[in-house]
C-alpha cells in the first residue's frame, strides 16, 4: 500500500501543475514551487496551497491474515529507512505500537533526517503477551 505523495510521482506533479503551481526539476528530483518542496501533501506549506494539499489519498484494501500492521509517517522517516528497513525494526522491537513508532523516528534522526519526523504504527492483530513489556 506504500505511495508517497511526491513531486516525482507523474500523477502527483500533473496535478500540483493542473492546480497552477510550477514543477520543476532541482538539485536531484522534481519539486513543487519557489520552496523546492519534494512532497505534494502536506498539512502546512500555506503558500502553496491548493496545490499542495492537505487532502489525503483514500484507499480501501482488504486486510488478509498476513497483514501484521500499518505504519504511517512523514517523509522525515521514509527520506532516510526504506520500507524493509522498517519491517526488520518493527520485527525486532518489543511489540509495542508506542516502542515501535519511538525507534523508527530515533532511527531516522541517527540517519541524518533533516526533515520533521512523525511516526504512527497501528498492530491489526493481537500479540501475543510475551512480547509486550508493561
Amino acid at each position: 500500500m506504500t505511495k508517497d505523495h511526491v513531486a516525482s510521482c507523474p500523477k502527483e506533479r500533473e496535478r500540483v501543475i493542473k492546480a497552477g503551481t510550477e514543477v520543476k526539476w532541482q538539485i536531484d528530483t522534481w519539486r513543487v514551487g519557489t520552496a523546492a518542496l519534494q512532497v505534494t501533501r502536506s498539512i502546512g506549506d500555506d503558500d502553496l496551497k491548493p496545490a499542495v494539499t492537505a487532502q489525503p489519498e483514500v484507499i480501501e484494501t482488504a486486510l488478509s491474515d498476513d497483514d501484521e500492521f500499518l505504519v504511517m509517517a512523514s517523509d522525515g522517516l521514509w527520506d532516510v529507512v526504506s520500507n524493509e528497513d522498517v519491517l526488520s525494526i518493527i520485527k525486532d522491537t518489543v511489540k509495542e505500537p508506542g516502542m515501535c513508532s519511538k525507534r523508527l523516528a530515533t532511527e531516522a534522526a541517527e540517519r541524518g533526517s533533516s526533515d520533521n519526523i512523525t511516526v504512527i504504527v497501528v498492530f491489526l492483530r493481537p500479540v501475543s503477551t510475551a512480547e509486550r513489556i508493561y
